[in-house]
């Protein structure tokens, strides 16, 4: 309920600067603030990863989460200027939720073979209980040309997941001699019923930002838009039921980028519609993970052996109400 809570002291700190509009200094007549609700969809995957050591980018173990995809609604409150086309300050506060509902498969990927081959492989269907992203932009609007304007800015992105797999199958080689022997295809396939793994993920990143807008026609505008970043932190947690063995990885750095069109109808001037397509995707994140068996409390650790990543296209409608 954080993200709420944010969302809420937010819209509620903008309202007395719009009811004072002709004598706030915050917010004069050529400001205006604006809703979005917006709706859309998210395609892609997420990773948990194990490395052999914290030296090495050799994977020993590999989990793959899907979005495949995930349905989203979300609202954004806007403070900008009434024409985008002069010079000033902008801020964006944004809010989305998941639906909760099956959203692909769960793969499962162990190398303990000799080597490092492959041993061990389950697929499971994946089931997203819990999905948050909240976003903040504050920046500078600037003129460029008659028709144009560029937005320089700092985002600050958090995002919340929760997957839950359940039923599937897996196929394990066999061990000899205390040693795993390399996985096949034609191995069995030995069913799996009921939930098997819960894996939650924590992400706050900051970004810089810039993106260009141009007037297409009276009605019709477009923008791209472009963030890089290495300042990333994640927190994930994994429970493996059925093992009674529960994992907790801590990564940051890494890269963060986001590339982001969209294209904006305007019919009129408190309305608009807009159509809005974005790549986002994390990799290289590293830390520290810790083991632990819940049944007696053993533990165990590594730095820098656990790993994530976050690979997810998002399209999305939204409906601007400016006031």
């Amino acid at each position: 309920m954080k993200p709420f809570l944010v969302l809420s002291l937010s819209i509620l700190a903008l309202f007395p600067l719009y009811g004072q509009r002709e004598t706030a200094v915050l917010l004069p007549s050529s400001y205006t603030v604006s809703l979005d609700f917006t709706m859309g969809t998210k395609y892609g995957q997420v990773e948990e990863i194990v490395y052999v050591n914290s030296s090495s980018d050799t994977k020993l173990s590999e989990l793959l989460w899907d979005l495949k995809p995930l349905f989203y609604w979300g609202v954004v409150v806007d403070y900008a200027p009434v024409d985008p086309r002069t010079k000033g300050f902008f801020f964006r506060a944004a809010l989305q939720a998941g639906l909760p509902g099956k959203t692909g498969l769960m793969e499962d990927r162990d190398w303990l073979a000799p080597k490092n081959a492959l041993s061990h492989l389950s697929r499971h269907e994946n089931y997203t209980e819990g999905a948050w992203f909240f976003d903040l932009t504050a920046g500078l609007s600037l003129p460029f040309f008659s028709k144009m304007w560029v937005q320089a800015y700092g985002a600050l992105h958090y995002m919340n997941f929760y997957w839950v797999s359940r039923d599937g199958y897996k196929q394990y080689a066999e061990q000899i001699n205390d040693e795993y022997q390399p996985w096949d295809p034609s191995l069995p396939k030995e069913p799996f019923f009921g939930p098997g793994i819960a894996y939650s993920q924590d992400w706050l990143i900051f970004a810089p930002g810039l993106s260009l807008h141009v007037f297409i026609s009276k009605y019709l505008n477009a923008g791209l838009s472009f963030q890089i970043s290495p300042l990333i932190m994640g927190v994930a947690l994994d429970d493996h039921w059925q093992r009674s063995l529960q994992f907790i990885d801590s990564v940051y750095f890494g890269l963060f980028m986001e590339p982001q069109g969209e294209l904006v109808f305007s019919p009129h001037e408190r309305f608009d519609i807009s159509l809005n397509l974005s790549y986002r995707f994390i990799r290289g994140s590293r830390g520290a993970t810790r083991s632990m068996y819940t049944i007696n409390g053993a533990t165990d650790s590594s730095p820098k052996g656990g790993g994530a990543s976050y690979y997810v296209l998002d399209g999305g409608l939204s409906l601007t109400v400016r006031f």
